[in-house]
């Protein structure tokens, strides 16, 4: 089945599922969805009558969103305006907290891991934090050395 990844914007716990993925899985407006959490990701399927009482469901409205429950927002630590990644994947629509550039800010684009898988970095934010450091390195008469090699900053004027 054809994947589509798209960005969107959460706002006061809803999130719009695009109409490109509503269509590919066959759901519209006023069509039940069961919710579920696995990991760092929230799960939309088309209800399985067989856990009805113990799944959560919500409904998509005209503008084609969904609401998020709180309980969920809270545990996975998506507050107001932040960026959701919503894809389809196999039977599933499959909503995450979408990763930022720590230099950037950005959402968009291939993010990468650094510095033991620990830092997300896209590719301008790597080319601009790699021009300040070799302009750091080029001016390293302007560092000033605290304690041993190890412990260096840059000086500030003041």
């Amino acid at each position: 089945m054809k994947s589509t990844e798209i960005t969107k914007k959460s706002i006061k716990g809803r999130v719009v599922i695009p109409y490109q993925i509503r269509d590919m899985y066959g759901v519209s407006k006023g069509d039940t969805l069961q919710i579920s959490l696995e990991e760092s990701e929230i799960i939309l399927s088309k209800p399985d009558y067989n856990l009805f009482a113990t799944s959560m469901q919500t409904k998509i409205d005209e503008l084609g969103r969904v609401n998020i429950p709180m309980e969920l927002r809270k545990y996975l630590h998506i507050s107001k305006d932040d960026y959701l990644t919503i894809t389809l994947e196999g039977n599933y629509i499959v909503i995450r907290k979408a990763v930022k550039c720590v230099v950037t800010g950005n959402t968009k684009g291939e993010i990468y891991y650094v510095g033991n898988g620990n830092i997300p970095i896209s590719k301008p934010g790597a080319a601009m934090l790699i021009d300040e450091v070799k302009n750091l390195l080029q001016n390293q008469e302007d560092w000033q050395v605290i304690g041993d090699e190890t412990n260096r900053r840059h000086k500030t004027n003041g």
